[in-house]
């Protein structure tokens, strides 16, 4: 373990490492991901905002502004790899229904476990996002490195 890493990190080293074993089995698959591939790392992707969205929150009450700033940028561009995830999980081959019926654009869940589990998933943590984060910067893409104001606390 770093030694800058406080005690309280353990579940994000099991998650990592569950990561580790996930990649090394992955590399011995043929053919495209599966749904419950794509359900998986959407769901992992979900957690990580989270963790993010909360050391982010954490570190701008402590008056670390630009490291709080750019915590904030990688909340964000985890919310775009996992709505891509999201669309990928409807491109999918599968039994479920189009995405038009998607509970992120409708309110009713259709049925099936796999496609409720990742549009619930999806549906309850962009409500979080939408407050957190403007449309703009949702769909900005990605231009090199992320300008944020200096490390100073405002009066």
């Amino acid at each position: 373990m770093p030694p800058d890493l406080a005690p309280d990190t353990a579940h994000l080293q099991a998650a990592t490492a569950q990561l580790r074993r996930h990649h090394h089995s992955a590399r011995s698959q043929i053919g495209p991901a599966s749904r419950a591939e794509l359900d998986w790392l959407h769901a992992h992707l979900v957690a990580l905002h989270t963790v993010v969205d909360q050391v982010q929150q954490r570190t701008h009450a402590e008056g670390a502004l630009a490291e709080a700033a750019h915590l904030a940028a990688t909340r964000t561009r985890v919310w775009q790899a996992t709505a891509h995830l999201h669309d990928a999980f409807h491109a999918a081959p599968g039994p479920t229904p189009t995405p038009e019926v998607c509970p992120v654009d409708q309110p009713q869940l259709p049925p099936g476990p796999a496609r409720e589990t990742l549009c619930h998933r999806h549906l309850m943590a962009s409500t979080v996002v939408r407050r957190q984060t403007t449309p703009a910067e949702l769909h900005d893409p990605l231009h090199g490195h992320t300008h944020h104001p200096p490390d100073t606390p405002t009066a």
